[in-house]
């Protein structure tokens, strides 16, 4: 059967930290026959655990290899938890999507599901438990080094609450704006980590000049040529941000940008 096997080398080999669980590459979740169906993926599903912050990663982990009593595990192929570690659970199917469909996908084999170690919502926070930067940034690489390897660009990626139907049967993963981070998504895959005035890639120009003129009002044209007017652009954006005004976008200029979580 076509099991994930690449997961964890392609997740290190972006630069993120990465657990494997004992016996990855052989879970999977059987069908009602108990049959095995191998994995095609074609999307990424974003989702969030819905455990408490005073809860165990152990515990958490646990849940997500051994499954719930109405829902038999796995129920994600990668685990992320709020340090920005990926631990990798299942390289079969896994029981995480639900009815639902996205892009050129509508089954479970299908999608490959990430489970953000998160609360979603709930007290004593005023309305979700917060996402730590270092979690959300391991995401977004994640997602990218993903969709890379699947050779699939960042519109592949949608949240759990974006597959769900009927609209509305799930909300995660709550907090995050999907349409920020696939910007961001897009821009990994650009791979250029660092824009600065001259020839660049054209794309990633864009999203930053949109995010310039949404942010700050810069009245720059949105051509994808990083430009004086770009480079002055991102200089004034910096020094209202209290960052070194350079005027070369990097990773901390792109995160302050490009939000992935409502202010």
């Amino acid at each position: 059967m076509a099991h994930l096997l690449w997961l964890a080398d392609v997740l290190r080999a972006s630069g993120l930290k990465v657990l494997e669980h004992p016996g990855w590459k052989t879970r999977f979740a059987r069908n009602r026959d108990g049959s095995e169906s191998p994995m095609r993926p074609r999307v990424v599903i974003a989702h969030h655990t819905a455990s408490f912050w005073t809860t165990p990663d152990s515990t958490v982990t646990n849940l997500l290899v051994n499954g719930r009593v109405d829902l038999p595990g796995p129920l994600c192929h990668l685990g992320l938890n709020r340090d920005g570690t990926y631990i990798v659970i299942a390289g079969g199917k896994a029981n995480h999507a639900g009815p639902g469909s996205w892009m050129d996908a509508n089954e479970s084999v299908e999608a490959i599901g990430i489970e953000g170690y998160n609360y979603g919502n709930g007290a004593p926070f005023p309305s979700r438990e917060p996402w730590p930067q270092v979690q959300l940034d391991a995401y977004d690489r994640g997602v990218a080094a993903l969709l890379s390897h699947l050779n699939r660009d960042e519109r592949f990626l949608c949240a759990h609450r974006e597959w769900a139907t009927p609209p509305g049967r799930k909300p995660d993963p709550s907090g995050i704006d999907m349409h920020a981070m696939r910007r961001r998504v897009a821009y990994l895959l650009e791979d250029e980590m660092v824009l600065r005035e001259g020839p660049g890639v054209v794309n990633a120009v864009k999203v930053v000049q949109a995010a310039l003129n949404k942010q700050g009002n810069a009245g720059v044209t949105v051509d994808g040529v990083f430009g004086p007017r770009t480079t002055d652009a991102v200089k004034t954006y910096q020094s209202s941000a209290g960052v070194p005004a350079t005027g070369v976008v990097d990773g901390v200029t792109l995160a302050l940008l490009v939000r992935y979580v409502p202010a």
